[in-house]
């Protein structure tokens, strides 16, 4: 790795050593940073609008148009330009805070109120390098007790390398350069991650749907995007699958049930969607004491073996509670789901209603809002959900057949997706490295 020829104490911890020729300043002079644009429902139109650019628009650094808003108007001087550095600066996740994009191409667009914008005064494109790396070394300053955000204040605390302008230029160029090339090599990764992800639910979905002996004589499920099914097999509503009385299935407690009695290290554990989408029941550190726990069990206490559904945000999944977990009680934006374990085993349920998993229940509920899925989920739509019954042994045999498919598969999307998280350390290693002036490339 080349190296510049002599090196001077920049006094700031983060950036360390520097060339003898750089300065160290503060990031508040090297550009403007404004605030977002606060609107509310009444001002927003359709696509002929202005788009508000949000933290969902930030993805891997760059500007994504898949989850739009758009309104009305907004003032001139919100209208975002060509060079321009869009940042999330509040969100209910610290490690969100300070993610950007770099306007590459004019677009009609401002930005929302949970977003800032800086506009560089030094080069544009170092700026957005310079940025990143920046702001990894300072996160610690965006939470507080109230919600994750960078302000002013803390940007105004922000020590940055100061580099001579024409060396600024080269740097950008340089590291757009090896940049693609690491997000080329990325985007295959991410492709065949893509394609395993494909093959998989494929296969779940034909052993959900079909089961696995292919010499079944079949009938017509009367359910006209599912086709035929094994002549055998019951189909029916979730209703008739699940367990009889009243915690069968439940939505988790709203408004003041859990306002204030939410802390960290309590006897008690409350499950929510980070459980679900992560399927792992030992996440979270949300816990209440025993008095709450004692109030709120009789309704919302989860076992072993219960199916916890996201009813918000991330539709269509599903979890089953394991053996072993700490006892507790379920969050809101959840419906927790007690089967007749007579009639399906949750093993089998998961992998008919998982949207990750095979697309039974996921296509059911895209026809039921025409193609847009919901907001939300309530447990007289999830009651309502076609399903298919096999007889128990053939569950059985099913979950076998399935985890033995895709088990080759699953290792090679653990590959593929380590192999991304490689490629984006080293790109990101390399940015700093550059920036800071650990490697020379002038």
């Amino acid at each position: 790795m080349k190296q510049y020829d002599s090196y001077k104490d920049s006094g700031v911890e983060w950036i360390g050593k520097i060339p003898s020729h750089w300065e160290v300043g503060r990031l508040k002079f090297t550009g403007s940073f404004d605030n977002g644009l606060t609107y509310s429902p009444n001002d927003i139109t359709d696509e002929s609008g202005i788009l508000v650019l949000r933290s969902s628009n930030i993805q891997q650094s760059k500007l994504d148009f898949n989850d739009c808003v758009y309104v009305r108007e907004a003032p001139r001087e919100l209208l975002v330009d060509v060079g321009d550095i869009i940042i999330c600066s509040r969100n209910g996740s610290a490690n969100l805070v300070g993610k950007c994009a770099y306007v590459y191409t004019q677009i009609k667009a401002t930005y929302g109120a949970f977003m800032m914008r800086f506009k560089p005064l030094i080069d544009n494109r170092f700026a957005f390098y310079l940025f990143k790396t920046t702001t990894d070394y300072y996160k610690g300053l965006f939470s507080t007790t109230t919600i994750n955000q960078l302000t002013q204040g803390i940007i105004s605390q922000m020590y940055i390398p100061s580099v001579p302008d024409l060396e600024q230029e080269i740097i950008a160029s340089y590291l757009d350069k090896k940049c693609g090339e690491i997000d080329k090599a990325i985007a295959t990764q991410e492709k065949r991650v893509e394609l395993l992800k494909e093959l998989r639910q494929n296969i779940i979905t034909q052993a959900v749907t079909r089961g696995i002996n292919p010499n079944a004589p079949l009938k017509d499920s009367g359910v006209e995007w599912i086709g035929e099914v094994p002549e055998h097999w019951k189909v029916c509503r979730i209703k008739n699958i699940l367990k009889q009385g009243a915690d069968s299935i439940k939505i988790g407690p709203f408004g003041s049930s859990l306002t204030g009695k939410v802390g960290a290290d309590l006897e008690y554990k409350v499950y929510g969607q980070w459980n679900i989408v992560g399927a792992d029941f030992n996440a979270g550190t949300n816990t209440v004491n025993k008095e709450t726990f004692e109030e709120l069990s009789k309704s919302y206490k989860v076992i072993s073996g219960d199916i916890l559904v996201s009813m918000m945000g991330t539709i269509g999944k599903c979890a089953v509670i394991p053996e072993g977990i700490q006892e507790g009680i379920m969050d809101s934006h959840v419906v927790k789901i007690r089967l007749n374990d007579s009639i399906m085993i949750g093993s089998y349920f998961e992998y008919i209603y998982d949207k990750d998993k095979s697309n039974v229940i996921f296509n059911q509920l895209q026809k039921m809002k025409g193609g847009s899925i919901m907001d939300g989920l309530n447990s007289t739509i999830i009651k309502s959900l076609t399903i298919l019954v096999p007889p128990l042994s053939e569950q059985q045999e099913i979950v076998s057949y399935i985890e033995s498919q895709t088990a080759r598969l699953d290792k090679s999307i653990e590959k593929a997706e380590h192999q991304i998280e490689l490629l984006q350390e080293l790109k990101q290693s390399i940015i700093t490295e550059v920036v800071t002036g650990k490697r020379k490339v002038v």
